[in-house]
This record gives structure tokens, sequence and C-alpha cells, in this order.
């Protein structure tokens, strides 16, 4: 049978790592009171070796959350005033691993805009992405990819900014010629041939086509590369919380009924 005493310790043990999320400043206490001794006219004296390890794993665990809760689908609802067409915007920020060297964003964001009202497929389809866009915070550099006329000779496209991206684990790097913004602080989601649906399914879910509910998972990492207007290349990571809200208003997934 195991002692009382080993239960208790560890379930103190379990309740100060979850208190560090919440109240730091309380945890340290409790997690004093948790593991010290009484030496009668000293008081009571940590263990030291014992509460240095409790709390560096507290901090480990406050890092790790503070970072899951920075990974969140930012979601917003408006109408068109002319049209009174739904439309929701939904916004994630990510992290920039290499910056650009004349930014004006902190952080990069990847924003999609979709109508939740669009169906497809006789109703498996719902929703409709409309447009998706990275915001770079800096001026990428276009006319650096070129496109194909149909003879299949390469001509410069100064409207095309060549991209280079990973999803999650993969070795190979995935490459892209995508539209920038006019002000060409943002690129545009969106190739000359494959539109934007094709884009942002392969960036979500890896393959161009709609996901069908129920077979494969999601992309839950992207590391992405743009050049930058007489710098170097910025490069930049999402970290992709759960897609279920997004793909329902976007229509990225193909339910089963």
């Amino acid at each position: 049978m195991i002692p009382f005493s080993f239960v208790a310790v560890r379930a103190g043990f379990l309740a100060g790592l979850i208190a560090c999320n919440y109240n730091p400043r309380r945890s340290v206490l409790f997690l004093a009171s948790r593991f010290a001794v009484y030496e009668g006219e000293k008081g009571y004296v940590m263990k030291e070796k014992l509460a240095a390890l409790v709390l560096v794993v507290c901090g480990a665990f406050g890092v790790a959350a503070s970072g899951w809760a920075q990974a969140e689908w930012v979601r917003t609802e408006k109408t068109d005033p002319l049209t009174n067409a739904s439309r929701v915007r939904f916004a994630l920020s990510g992290r920039f691993l290499q910056a650009p060297s004349k930014g004006s964003v902190d952080k990069p964001s990847f924003v999609l805009v979709c109508d939740p009202t669009k169906t497809q497929m006789r109703g498996k389809i719902r929703g409709k992405v409309l447009g998706a866009f990275i915001e770079v915070g800096a001026v990428v550099d276009s006319g650096n990819d070129f496109e194909r006329d149909a003879l299949f000779e390469r001509h410069p496209n100064a409207t095309l900014v060549g991209v280079k991206y990973r999803r999650d684990d993969e070795k190979k790097v995935q490459e892209a010629e995508w539209f920038h913004s006019g002000d060409f602080a943002a690129l545009y989601v969106a190739s000359q041939y494959g539109g934007t649906e094709i884009e942002v399914n392969n960036l979500l879910y890896g393959h161009m086509l709609t996901h069908k509910e129920g077979k494969g998972e999601q992309v839950r990492k992207i590391v992405l590369s743009v050049p930058e207007y007489l710098g170097g290349d910025v490069v930049m990571q999402f970290d992709l919380p759960d897609l279920t809200n997004v793909s329902d208003a976007c229509g990225l997934v193909e339910h089963n009924r």
C-alpha cells in the first residue's frame, strides 16, 4: 500500500505547479510552506534543493503556458454597410525568427477573411475563404520571382514574391509565388494559378484539395521565409492552434454530412 504521506507530498507538488501559472507570488509562498521544515529558533527553513527544483519546473510551466496563450485565433465579425454581407476575420500572431532590418511591427500576423454564410457540396463545406494574407511589417522584395508564359519561358514578374516555407517538421522546403500588397508590407496567400483556397489548404493541411473530416491532422507549425527589399530574408513562425472554428467559417473542411 502506498503511504498517505507519499500521496500528500506529490499532490502538493502538483497543486504548486498548477498554481504557478495563475498567481506566481502566492505560488512561491505555497511552495515555501510545502517544502519547509521547522527548526526551532530558526523558524521554517526551506529544503533548498527541492524548493529550487520545484520553482525551476514552475517557471518552465509558466513560460510554456504563456506561449500557448499567445497562439490563439482572434475572431472579428463585420458587416459590409453597402451589401450587408457578413464577414469574419481570423488573425493569428506569430514571431520573428529573423526579424526585418527595417520593420514596423513587433510580430507578424496571419489573417483569414471568410464568408461564414456560404455553403458548398450540399452543405458539407460550410463557409468560404475570401482572402488570406501575412503581415510582414517590412517592404518585401518583389520581382525576385518569375512567371512562365505559354511556352514556359521565364519572365520577371514584379507582382510576385518568392516565398519558402516548412510545415511542422517536414524536411523538404516548399516554394511558392505569392502576390504582395500595395504597400509591399504584406503577402497575399494566393498564387497566380492556384488562387487563395489552394494555397491556404496547402499551408494549413499540407495538401491542395479541401481537407476531409477525419482524414489526417492539421498543420501545427509554419516557418516561412520572405526576402526583404535591400535586406536579407525575414523568417517567421506561426504556431497553429485548433482549426475547427476557423475551418467551419472558411470552408476549409468537407464534413461527412
